[in-house]
């Protein structure tokens, strides 16, 4: 499958490539951080928020641990990419209609899981393309571009929460740039020659489930499932729980309007936009900032780094309760973790087992995101029963141990071998 004479290094090939990519991170920037959890709020008793909202999350994600990995076990086997993309997409647009018209728990549970297995059916696949036709010393630029996309989205998803106050018109804005970036990757892939991959007579067809177990034989596979697994825990403790953080802990007035600089201003849901939207916006300029540079300074030096200015933000995130004052570290907290996506998937690519097999072994690697965000979303039920223990006890509980995910998580950086 690999593909390395198809490369063009320029920026906007390389954007258009990795357009998918935007789709995937807008939908969930802005469906998991705001919209979902308000629907849920809306729905469920007070005081259950959290745990509801955690079920809900917790659903999806456990199938999203097998999924990516599947689906690209299938298109290795296939030798296509292309029509899984295309389906993925095309399914996308069914889980958020039924989403959008979700009035029960039980309605959303089932649209949310839909959507995840659409979203596993093309990314799953999808996150083979890349690595098959970036060469070696190109895979820093090529995933910094990315990571440029990425938190791009996140600006954008941030905007759209802002202007859109209808949950209806927010599914429509994410159903239009799914189906939009799907339209453009499909395109710049077009020269891409696929086939199905070529297999002696005598040589047995390996299995799934053999093919699932093959990567976690490599050590620095390993470290770097065990890296991202904690980042994303630590990351997700924190944005999936922050809406309501916000409005249990932050100085307000009676109309719930959070003080910035001690004056009434954003609703919980606009607090949430507003750092999202910081974050991204200095996130992209970090992973601009590095694009030229990791491929020369080292992928383990940068997230490292990385790690260092997140759990900074972070402490100061827990002491202060103005959302004004949270905004002052959101740049420096962009920043870090602009660089550190900006690093992580050529740090995946440098240890990546076989080959031939990309779209299952990239797919594993992803399945570190779900496995956390399983874990996470089942934690919602302790927040609500520490916090009714203690008010506002298992919000500094979170953040304590979002510090040490991100801490033990850069210690074991410094395992991988494989990678510079």
């Amino acid at each position: 499958m690999s593909r390395p004479g198809v490369y063009r290094d320029s920026w906007f090939w390389n954007a258009g490539l990795a357009s998918y990519w935007f789709a995937s991170t807008f939908k969930w920037s802005i469906l998991l951080a705001s919209i979902i959890p308000g629907q849920v709020k809306a729905i469920v008793p007070a005081g259950t928020e959290n745990s509801s909202w955690g079920q809900v999350f917790a659903i999806g994600a456990l199938w999203a641990i097998i999924g990516p990995a599947l689906f690209g076990h299938l298109s290795d086997r296939l030798g296509r990419r292309k029509p899984f993309i295309a389906a993925g997409s095309a399914l996308t647009v069914m889980g958020l209609a039924v989403m959008a018209d979700a009035s029960t728990l039980g309605m959303l549970i089932v649209g949310y899981l839909l959507l995840q297995i659409s979203d596993d059916v093309g990314t799953g696949p999808y996150g083979g393309v890349i690595p098959a036709v970036v060469p070696e010393d190109r895979r820093g630029f090529a995933s910094s571009v990315m990571s440029q996309l990425q938190l791009s989205a996140q600006i954008l998803s941030a905007v759209t929460g802002l202007i859109l106050k209808d949950p209806r018109f927010v599914y429509l804005a994410v159903g239009l740039v799914n189906v939009t970036c799907a339209v453009i990757t499909l395109t710049v892939m077009r020269p891409i020659q696929e086939s199905k991959p070529e297999t002696k007579p005598d040589q047995p067809r390996e299995t799934f489930a053999e093919g699932w177990v093959k990567p976690w034989k490599s050590p620095d596979f390993r470290w770097v499932w065990i890296t991202r697994f904690l980042a994303v825990a630590g990351l997700t403790l924190i944005l999936n729980y922050l809406r309501f953080y916000f409005e249990a802990t932050y100085n307000q007035d009676a109309q719930g309007r959070l003080f910035m600089f001690g004056q009434p201003k954003f609703t919980g849901n606009e607090s949430v936009m507003v750092v999202i939207l910081f974050i991204a916006v200095f996130g992209a300029i970090g992973a601009v900032l590095s694009s030229r540079r990791i491929d020369k300074w080292g992928r383990k030096r940068v997230v490292r780094g990385a790690a260092l200015i997140v759990i900074g933000c972070l402490a100061a995130f827990a002491v202060v309760r103005d959302i004004g004052h949270a905004l002052l570290f959101a740049p420096i907290f962009g920043i870090g973790y602009g660089s550190y996506l900006a690093a992580e998937w050529a740090m995946a690519i440098d240890v990546a087992p076989d080959p031939e097999t990309l779209g299952k072994d990239m797919g594993l690697w992803s399945s570190s995101q779900p496995t956390a965000q399983f874990l996470v979303g089942n934690v919602g039920w302790v927040i609500d029963a520490a916090n009714r223990a203690r008010p506002d006890s298992g919000y500094m509980a979170m953040i304590a141990i979002a510090i040490v995910c991100f801490l033990i998580g850069r210690h074991c950086v410094g395992q991988i071998q494989g990678s510079c």
